[in-house]
């Protein structure tokens, strides 16, 4: 509640100076003022001005107050420029009100002669601003959040103005209401000086008031047709609960303005979704006894479900009405959905961009039956003309070089634009991961029908990263962490300073990869090196780099790797590439028990690996801004060989065929998908001169990555409980994923299915395992990939299975 200020000098000051701020803004503001001045000084208009005074001016010399004001003298009377300059003195904030209430500035023209005199009357002037304080400076102090800096007025060695002071007042006591100090109040209080004058806001905050609970009835009933407790969790939902755990003094406080906004996202998110006759009111309010925490409630009049009648699509040509319908999600007998709406808008918007008409415009005509409940909707299409590209023009990208993005584009200059390549360049540009925004816009060409387009970008500042520390993980126990990833890596591009060492701002911009990783351990140590160059000699041909140390405690011996791998790619086309790979690896078994499996005594000692491998892979993957593959697809087909003409000790060959599928089900809230993913992998090799496989060549299955529920490398056939690997390896994988909080946390529920044996003759129903579960993916700022943490269980399992309840991994699903 607001108190009157206490009658004491100061407090008379400033009511004076409110009262004077409200008069100027008066004459400042209505346009009938303005006006009357004019029509009183109407008589004056075209006469010269002869002279100009100033009456009021006590310390203010008339030089600086003539500064202020545009009438000189010598010029032709306007009554439409004194009135301006009248709004100018105010606006200066030199000038404080009259006696009684007065404005700050008020003018009178007198006649003399065949001229006339202006005198320009100024009330009191104002002093400078010597010292300001706010307190108790700890409340003040919660009034700021990143979003919503302080940033005020009144300010030491300002002009102490009024309505400065005045909207200093109301910010403040919008914030303390904002922050949840219900019954809060400020006042403010001056002090006068032959120096200047001291201004002390003050604030009375009494308690701060939390939400515990926000119920809803629903006609009085506990449950309505939607379940808008969901609705709590949006971003733009301003009223939260106090969480137990949260450590945030803001979280949970009480704004009444931010719950009434509340209401009305509420009550716009049911006509959202057809009840299009639903009344929201708030309910009453619950204190405890010590008033810091409050109980809100919702009360819903849901209404009737507004039904689709009839759709018709008016206006087309390109497209006949039939195909159009047949497109869009807006159909007779369905509630009448905005989300319908809006999807099948941009359905007809894209079909008419595959066609070259990006200006196609819709109008909406809807018309409503009340009595029944029912909507008719009426598109109306404009198509425009078509449009073709004069000049792809980029922006925003300050470090990535436009070569790397014009690469990753299928729509060029001088053709016809596509909406649907211009919507597989976008994912090309997100699967970079470089982006976090791209948009494109149209600017007009230098002939009709020619237009630029406007590709915007803005770079993912995250994308680099120095992680140290340490993680667990259930398939190598505890292991430190340090890793630098270097996405969009340019080698000719050192640092020029030690500041653009420690901050990453060096080597950007072309597109390459590198990245260095060391992780101790105790079951795995590992250290690796990585460079990709996607594009050599500017040429669609990649070159891969790397080199590798991993040292892994396996059941019953030690199995140290090193490893150098180079390859070659050329790309096809832009999502088509072929590569030929050769891996060169130094394997050495030691520390074999004496109760190992023969297969591990055969190979103790040093082991070379010596393989070449040819695959074809594609990746049509639809990847939005938050990095979450959505559409599309990916498959690769592989084939590999290893042998001792290639320098190493093992002769074998394998093949093998994996890829994966993603299905956009539907946004909620929007931008935020929920996708189901499939995917599937076959492998099989084949020893080359008799001998068996070498164990540490062999598949094994079970674990993250895998088919989760089941131990790392425990699906496989097992000789006295112990993991032999197989020759033959299936898998098969469905996900569905969903948003939890925001781009953040992301739940999945997963299927996993299939097997290793032997040999592929040897494969049977019974070695095919099953499981299912649900788990998180979370965002870790020390991690370049999300953070995924697994809980699964065996549906179809062996006896001797071993079962893992829970698993963890770090990677991208594309």
């Amino acid at each position: 509640m607001n108190q009157p200020l206490p009658h004491t000098p100061a407090a008379s000051l400033c009511r004076r100076l409110i009262q004077g701020w409200l008069a100027a803004l008066l004459v400042c503001l209505t346009p009938s003022a303005g006006l009357a001045q004019e029509g009183d000084w109407s008589w004056a208009e075209g006469r010269e001005v002869l002279d100009v005074r100033w009456e009021g001016l006590e310390q203010i010399p008339v030089a600086d107050a003539e500064g202020l004001v545009s009438v000189r003298a010598g010029q032709t009377f306007s009554s439409r420029q004194l009135a301006r300059d009248l709004v100018l003195l105010v606006r200066s904030g030199r000038f404080g009100p009259g006696d009684g209430g007065a404005p700050p500035a008020r003018a009178r023209v007198e006649e003399d002669g065949d001229g006339v005199v202006v005198v320009f009357e100024v009330g009191r002037e104002l002093q400078r601003v010597r010292r300001v304080g706010r307190v108790p400076e700890d409340v003040v102090e919660t009034l700021k959040t990143d979003e919503e800096p302080l940033r005020w007025e009144v300010q030491s060695g300002n002009w102490l103005s009024p309505g400065a002071v005045e909207r200093d007042l109301n910010e403040l006591r919008r914030r303390l209401r904002k922050r949840g100090y219900l019954y809060a109040d400020a006042q403010v209080e001056t002090q006068e000086f032959p120096t200047g004058a001291d201004v002390l806001f003050r604030v009375t905050p009494g308690p701060r008031v939390y939400v515990e609970d926000i119920e809803v009835s629903y006609d009085g009933e506990e449950d309505g047709v939607l379940d808008v407790e969901d609705l709590f969790e949006i971003k733009e939902w301003k009223t939260k609960e106090r969480g137990w755990l949260s450590f945030d003094p803001n979280s949970g406080t009480y704004d009444p303005d931010g719950f009434t906004a509340d209401l009305d996202l509420l009550a716009g998110y049911y006509r959202s979704q057809g009840f299009l006759d639903v009344q929201i009111s708030e309910g009453q309010r619950t204190f405890n006894l010590e008033g810091d925490e409050v109980t809100l409630r919702i009360e819903v009049s849901e209404g009737p479900r507004y039904r689709v009648r009839r759709v018709g699509i008016r206006g087309t040509r390109v497209y006949s009405e039939e195909r159009l319908s047949y497109e869009i999600a807006l159909r007779p007998g369905r509630p009448f959905l905005n989300d319908d709406l809006r999807e099948s808008l941009e359905r007809i918007r894209f079909l008419y961009g595959q066609r070259s008409y990006v200006h196609a415009d819709i109008d909406i005509d809807m018309r409503y039956d009340a009595e029944r409940q029912l909507v008719d909707v009426d598109l109306l299409v404009s198509e425009g003309p078509k449009v073709r590209i004069e000049e792809i023009k980029i922006r925003g990208n300050l470090d990535t070089r436009e070569d790397v993005i014009r690469r990753e584009l299928s729509v060029y200059p001088g053709e016809y634009f596509d909406a649907e390549e211009m919507q597989n360049s976008r994912s090309r540009l997100y699967r970079t991961r470089y982006f976090t925004e791209v948009e494109y816009s149209f600017e007009p060409g230098s002939e009709p029908g020619s237009e630029h387009l406007i590709l915007t970008v803005v770079e993912n500042d995250k994308l680099r990263s120095i992680s140290f520390g340490g993680a667990v993980s259930t398939s190598a126990g505890f292991f430190g962490n340090f890793q630098l990833t270097m996405p969009n890596f340019d080698i000719f591009d050192p640092p020029n300073s030690f500041a653009d060492v420690f901050s990453l701002q060096m080597f950007k911009g072309a597109g390459q990869t590198f990245q260095i990783t060391y992780q101790p351990g105790r079951q795995r140590s590992a250290l690796s090196l990585d460079f990709t160059e996607p594009w050599l000699f500017d040429r669609p041909i990649e070159l891969g780099l790397g080199a590798s140390l991993r040292d892994r405690a396996r059941e019953d011996w030690i199995e140290a790797r090193r490893i150098g791998r180079i390859s070659l790619g050329y790309r096809i086309t832009q999502d088509l590439i072929a590569r030929a790979s050769y891996r060169i690896e130094r394997v050495f078994v030691g520390d074999v028990e004496l109760d190992a499996v023969p297969d591990a005594v055969r190979v103790a000692g040093l082991n070379y690996v010596s393989a070449l491998r040819l695959s074809l892979s594609i990746n049509k993957t639809r990847v939005d801004r938050f990095f979450v593959a959505y559409g599309g697809f990916t498959a690769e087909a592989y084939y590999e060989v290893a042998g001792q003409f290639l320098g190493g000790d093992h002769d074998f060959h394998r093949a093998g065929l994996e890829g994966n599928v993603y299905f956009e089900l539907f946004e909620f809230p929007r931008e935020y998908r929920w996708v189901l993913a499939l995917g599937g992998q076959v492998s099989v090799q084949r020893s080359l001169d008799g001998d068996p496989i070498p164990i540490f060549e062999r598949f094994f299955a079970g674990g993250p990555n895998s088919i989760r529920g089941f131990q790392f490398r425990t699906v496989t056939p097992q000789l006295r409980d112990k993991p032999l690997g197989g020759d033959f390896l299936a898998l098969l994988n469905a996900e569905f994923s969903f948003p939890m909080f925001r781009d953040i946390l992301r739940g999945v529920a997963f299927v996993d299915g299939g097997g290793v044996t032997a040999k592929v003759r040897d494969w049977t129903r019974e070695d095919f395992r099953l499981a299912a579960g649900f788990g998180v993916r979370i965002k870790v700022p020390v991690f370049p990939a999300p953070v995924a943490l697994d809980f699964a269980w065996p549906i179809l399992e062996r006896d001797d299975d071993d079962r893992q309840v829970f698993s963890f991994s770090v990677g991208f699903g594309f």
